[in-house]
């Protein structure tokens, strides 16, 4: 029998009531049913330029070990992983690392886990924490409650490593009807870092077809403003980027 896809979250009473914990068990169930039908659309000219401006904007050297928060079926690992970097992947649907192993081998290193119980108490830390659209930043009720996320996944980064925050968002600060994803406001995001004793670099707003043209200029002062401007005239999201370092 042919497996159903599970309906998207919805920020419902059944959703309100519960526990951090327990919001966490429904997302992953939620994604190890996706991932066992099916995965994002990606565009691999795109997310090829996205990933090496990101490399080139905030200069990673090769060699640097990474981490990739939530790494899904592991599609940002891997590309990582081709500019020269250690990477390590982690999520917690095992669905999505066991297709990630799948599909791009022991060349990365893949972890089930959860990021604040994180396996690597004794390893070294590490040099660079990739964070795309981690789930658990839409798991509460409130941007302030983002603080405490933060200030545990900073327990493993070296200490000048960088924190790379990126979000997609229609940045109204708020979720649209009953979406359980926070369209967060670049304000909301340096106010979760600067309340986290963290130092915070510039944020930017941008588009992932930028950078297939404009490389690592496509995160620049000039074009947040404009896509911040061009958002107010249409429906879709920008991407919300910024590096952090630890304040030590």
């Amino acid at each position: 029998m042919k497996s159903e896809m599970p309906e998207e979250i919805k920020f419902n009473n059944n959703f309100k009531k519960a526990s951090f914990a327990e919001r966490q068990a429904i997302d992953r169930d939620f994604y190890d049913k996706k991932y066992s039908i099916t995965d994002y659309k990606r565009a691999l000219n795109i997310d090829r330029a996205f990933i090496r401006g990101i490399v080139e904007k905030y200069k990673i050297p090769k060699g640097n070990l990474l981490l990739d928060l939530g790494c899904g079926t592991g599609w940002y690992s891997n590309l990582f992983a081709e500019l020269g970097l250690n990477v390590v992947g982690i999520d917690y649907s095992k669905t999505g690392v066991m297709n990630a192993k799948k599909l791009y081998g022991d060349k990365i290193h893949w972890v089930v886990g959860d990021a604040f119980n994180m396996p690597f108490r004794h390893e070294p830390k590490f040099d660079i924490i990739f964070c795309c659209d981690f789930p658990p930043y839409n798991l509460i009720d409130t941007p302030e409650q983002t603080i405490e996320i933060t200030k545990k996944i900073f327990e493993f980064l070296t200490k000048d490593g960088v924190f790379i925050f990126i979000w997609s968002s229609k940045l109204t600060g708020k979720r649209d009807g009953d979406s359980v994803i926070i369209e967060y406001t670049t304000n909301q995001v340096k106010e979760i870092f600067s309340k986290s004793g963290i130092i915070i670099g510039a944020i930017y707003t941008t588009n992932k077809q930028l950078f297939p043209i404009l490389g690592q200029y496509a995160i620049s002062n000039f074009i947040t403003k404009l896509t911040s401007f061009a958002i107010k005239f249409h429906h879709g999201n920008v991407r919300i980027i910024c590096g952090v370092k630890k304040n030590t």
